[in-house]
């Protein structure tokens, strides 16, 4: 009940109870908790739990599984984290698929996230914390603010920390919720939960890379934010509305920047530049890539940016992600990355 609100004496409880009765149910649930609100080194997580991975008995694969995941995510190693849920799909069960849909909607491909939401549809029961998660994976996958808000409002009782992932999805769409868990929760968060599940520290939210228009900004609204994002030091008013509409066009592009302020996006003009960049996939992928950490950029790109965009300056930024991504891995001439790169385009 206590891990369930988001209070971190949960993991005192966990540890008696390990202490008390050792058991792979007890290490496992203990090391969980240390995840969210521990001291204990993440490396040493990962090797406490890795033994359980082969055990014969099929929960204690799921719920050791789950945690490494997890370790794997708090690590900032989505892609390890990619391989271990896809290794444990086929042997999910109805009533274990709940607990791995947000971690699912964190780490796997887009339409790796269809298939396990429209699998989870039919066994889950539409109501309390499993379809709490069901919502926010959707909503996490598909950037909707509906989604998202009806998350937020099943897992605020019943899954507080999950709530926070809605919560700052939502913030990073413009959007703000009533009574907001972040305030009471966050500060007993171990800094890894704390940039998971708040966005901090550059963690992705929001997808540009293979996703579609983000349904509370609307096509326009979605290309104009991933130009924003992806030029820091800011676009004239003549070259953003080049950029969007092939011509300055002054009318639409004061309208939709209007909009966009409306959401909660603060935008500088002279030139028009993004104050507040929500965390997402783009800015990442761009660090990334100007750091050298080609295995995180490959990581992060899941697709073209905004493939359906028409939008001059998207096809062209689009062609310019491309192309550096392709340099920098065949300059580094890595075998592994080679591979990555040739499944991702």
């Amino acid at each position: 009940a206590l891990e369930r609100l988001g209070r971190p004496e949960a993991l005192a409880h966990a540890a008696l109870a390990r202490l008390k009765d050792p058991s792979p149910w007890t290490i496992l649930h203990h090391l969980r908790l240390e995840l969210f609100f521990g001291t204990k080194p993440l490396p040493e997580v990962l090797e406490e739990a890795e033994p359980f991975l082969p055990h014969p008995f099929p929960g204690v694969r799921m719920l050791a599984g789950h945690t490494l995941a997890l370790t794997h995510l708090f690590r900032g190693s989505p892609r390890r984290a990619k391989n271990l849920l896809r290794g444990l799909l086929p042997l999910l069960e109805p009533l274990s698929l709940a607990n791995f849909l947000v971690l699912g909607a964190l780490a796997l491909d887009p339409p790796e996230v269809r298939l396990l939401l429209e699998g989870a549809k039919a066994f889950l029961p539409r109501e309390g914390w499993p379809w709490g998660f069901y919502l926010l994976a959707r909503g996490l996958g598909e950037g909707d603010e509906a989604h998202l808000l009806a998350a937020h409002g099943l897992l605020r009782e019943e899954g507080a920390l999950y709530a926070l992932l809605a919560e700052a999805r939502l913030k990073a769409l413009g959007v703000e919720v009533e009574a907001p868990l972040a305030p009471g929760l966050a500060p007993a968060l171990r800094p890894e939960a704390r940039a998971l599940l708040l966005g901090e520290a550059g963690t992705p939210l929001l997808r540009f890379l293979g996703g579609g228009p983000l349904p509370s900004l609307g096509p326009r609204g979605t290309e104009a934010l991933a130009l924003l994002l992806a030029r820091e030091a800011g676009l004239s008013g003549e070259a953003l509305g080049e950029a969007l509409y092939g011509e300055p066009n002054p009318g639409a592009l004061k309208a939709l920047l209007h909009r966009l302020r409306e959401k909660g996006f603060r935008i500088s003009c002279a030139p028009y530049r993004l104050e507040n960049p929500p965390p997402s996939d783009l800015r990442a992928f761009l660090r990334a890539l100007s750091r050298g950490d080609l295995e995180e950029a490959l990581a992060l790109y899941q697709g073209p940016l905004l493939p359906w965009s028409q939008a001059p300056g998207v096809e062209e930024l689009r062609l310019e992600l491309e192309e550096a991504l392709r340099q920098a891995v065949l300059a580094q001439g890595d075998t592994e990355n080679l591979f990555l790169l040739a499944e991702r385009l």
